[in-house]
C-alpha cells in the first residue's frame, strides 16, 4: 500500500496529466498545527525565462528549474517523509534533444537523475524510492520508449515492447505495483504489472487508453484510467481487475480519469474531466458518484485527496486563454497561481 503519500500535487503548463494518491495510517506522524499542502506541477518561472517544474508549500512557490543544465523540466507526483519533499519528473536538454527522467529532494539542488526517459509516479516505502515511467534508448526524444520503474535509481525494465509507459507505482511488502500500458501491434494494452508480470485490463487503439493509477489497500487492489468504447472514451475504475465504467453529465460525450484516493475505510475517489464537445470540465467521483466541480469553466482535475472529512483536488481552470493552477477544496476553488500553470498531484501530508 502506498505510505506517507496523501499528495495534492499541482503541475502546471499544457502537458500531461497523472497524479495519484493514497494513505495508510499507521506510518503517519502527528499534524503540526496548521496543515501542510503540497502541489506538484509546472509553472512559468520568471528567473528560468520559461515554464519548469515547480511545486507549491501551502501556496508558496519553489521552482526545480536550472538553467546551466536544461531549458524545460515538468514535475508529476509529489510526496513527503520525515521532513523531506519528493518530486518526480524530468528535464529536456535541447542541446542533445534528450528528455531525462528524475526526481528532487526538496528542491532544485537535490536532483538525481535516471537517464534518458521520462518519470510518472513516486512512492517512498521506508528507505525505497520507487519510481515508475519510462526510459528512451538513443539520443532523440523519439526513440524508443520501454515502460520501466527505478528502485533506488536501478532500472527494472518493464515488458519488451518498444511503445509503451508506466504511470504510478505502488508497494505492499515485497509485491510491486506499476500502472500503464503498451503499445502492440497499433493495440494499446493498458493494465499493471505486479513484480514484472504484465496483467492487460483493456485494449483499443484508442490513444487514451490507459490505466493511470493503481493502489493496494486493505487486500484490495484500485486502479482507475481510460478506455475507449467505440470511440469515445470513459472514465473507468477498477477493483481487484473488475471494471466499473464512472458516469458522466447528459451534456458530455467523453471522459477522463487522471487520479485516485483510497482511504483506510475503503472510499475511493477518483479525479479526471468529462468533454462536452467544446470544452472539458473538472469533476471527480466518489465511490462512482459523480461530483462536478465546474460546470461553464474550461477546467481540468487531476488529483484527488481526502483529509478529515474535506475534499482536496488539484487542477487547472483556463483564463485569459491560459491555465492557473487551482484547488478545490470540498467543492471550492481557490487559484494558487497567477501564472500559467497547471495541477496534476495534490497531498495535504502528515509531516
Amino acid at each position: 500500500m502506498k505510505r506517507i503519500t496523501m499528495l495534492i500535487y499541482i503541475l502546471s503548463a499544457t502537458v500531461l496529466m497523472a497524479a495519484c494518491s493514497n494513505s495508510d495510517g499507521d506510518e503517519r506522524a502527528p499534524l503540526r498545527a496548521t496543515n501542510t499542502v503540497l502541489v506538484a506541477g509546472l509553472s512559468y518561472i520568471s528567473e528560468a525565462g520559461g515554464i519548469n517544474a515547480c511545486y507549491w508549500k501551502n501556496g508558496v512557490l519553489t521552482g526545480l528549474y536550472n538553467t546551466e543544465v536544461y531549458s524545460y523540466s515538468e514535475a508529476y507526483q509529489v510526496t513527503a517523509l520525515n521532513d523531506n519533499i519528493y518530486v518526480s519528473g524530468n528535464y529536456y536538454r535541447s542541446s542533445d534533444n534528450i528528455y531525462n527522467a528524475c526526481y528532487w529532494i526538496n528542491d532544485r539542488l537535490g536532483r538525481t537523475d535516471l537517464g534518458p526517459g521520462r518519470a510518472r509516479g513516486i512512492h517512498i516505502e521506508g528507505d525505497d524510492i520507487y519510481v515508475a515511467g519510462h526510459m528512451t534508448e538513443g539520443v532523440s526524444t523519439f526513440d524508443t520508449a520501454y515502460p520501466c520503474y527505478w528502485r533506488n535509481g536501478v532500472l527494472v525494465q518493464l515488458g519488451t515492447v518498444d511503445s509503451g509507459w508506466a504511470m504510478d507505482v505502488d508497494v505492499n511488502g515485497s509485491d510491486v505495483y506499476v500502472s500503464g500500458r503498451e503499445v502492440v501491434d497499433g493495440e494499446r494494452l493498458a493494465g499493471y504489472w505486479l513484480n514484472g508480470v504484465k496483467t492487460d485490463l483493456t485494449s483499443s487503439t484508442g490513444a487514451s487508453t490507459n490505466v493511470k493509477c493503481i493502489e493496494y489497500e486493505n487486500g484490495n487492489l484500485h486502479a482507475a484510467g481510460t478506455t475507449d468504447e467505440s470511440g469515445d472514451y470513459r472514465a473507468v475504475y477498477w477493483l481487484n481487475d473488475s471494471p466499473q465504467q464512472l458516469p458522466i453529465p447528459t451534456d458530455c460525450i467523453d471522459s477522463y480519469a487522471t487520479g485516485m484516493f483510497v482511504n483506510t475505510e475503503g472510499v475511493v475517489y477518483v479525479s479526471g474531466y468529462c468533454f462536452t464537445g467544446i470544452r472539458n470540465r473538472a469533476c471527480y467521483w466518489l465511490n462512482g458518484a459523480l461530483v462536478e466541480l465546474e460546470t461553464a469553466d474550461e477546467s481540468e482535475a487531476n488529483s484527488v485527496y481526502e483529509f478529515e472529512g474535506s475534499v482536496y483536488v488539484t487542477g487547472n481552470i483556463s483564463q485569459s486563454f491560459e491555465n492557473r493552477c487551482c484547488i478545490w477544496k470540498d467543492g471550492v476553488r481557490e487559484i494558487i497561481s497567477t501564472e500559467d500553470s497547471n495541477g496534476f498531484s495534490v497531498w495535504d501530508p502528515y509531516f
